[in-house]
C-alpha cells in the first residue's frame, strides 16, 4: 500500500513546488514544511471522512465520492487539456446536479 502512494505522489504539483523551493533555500527546512503541510492535510481530510462515515448512508458517500470524481476529471480533461470552459462549466453543472438529486433520494 505504501508503493502505491509513492508512486502516484511522485509527479503531483506538492513534490514541483517542494523541488521548485529547494532549489532556492535550505532543502531540510522544505523537506520538514513539505511533510508538516502533506501530514496536515491528509489529517484533516481523514478527519472529515470519519465523520461523514459516521453520519451518512455507505451507499452515499460512494456515490457521491464517485461522481465527484467524474465531475474533477472531466473538468481537467475539458478545461485544461482541450481549453473547453463553456463545456466544462456545462459538464460541471450537470454532474453537480446528479450528485444533488442522488443525495436527495437516498434517506439518511
Amino acid at each position: 500500500m505504501v508503493s502505491s502512494f509513492v508512486l502516484v505522489e511522485l509527479s503531483d504539483k506538492t513534490t514541483l513546488t517542494a523541488v521548485t523551493l529547494a532549489s532556492d533555500h535550505d532543502w531540510a527546512g522544505v523537506w520538514i514544511g513539505a511533510t508538516l503541510g502533506m501530514v496536515l492535510a491528509d489529517g484533516l481530510a481523514i478527519g472529515v471522512g470519519m465523520l461523514l462515515h459516521r453520519r451518512l448512508p455507505h451507499q452515499l458517500l460512494h456515490v457521491v465520492a464517485g461522481l465527484l470524481f467524474l465531475l474533477f476529471g472531466l473538468w481537467m480533461l475539458l478545461d485544461g487539456a482541450l481549453g473547453w470552459r463553456s463545456v466544462a462549466t456545462a459538464a460541471a453543472g450537470v454532474a453537480a446536479a446528479q450528485i444533488l438529486r442522488r443525495a436527495e433520494r437516498k434517506p439518511r
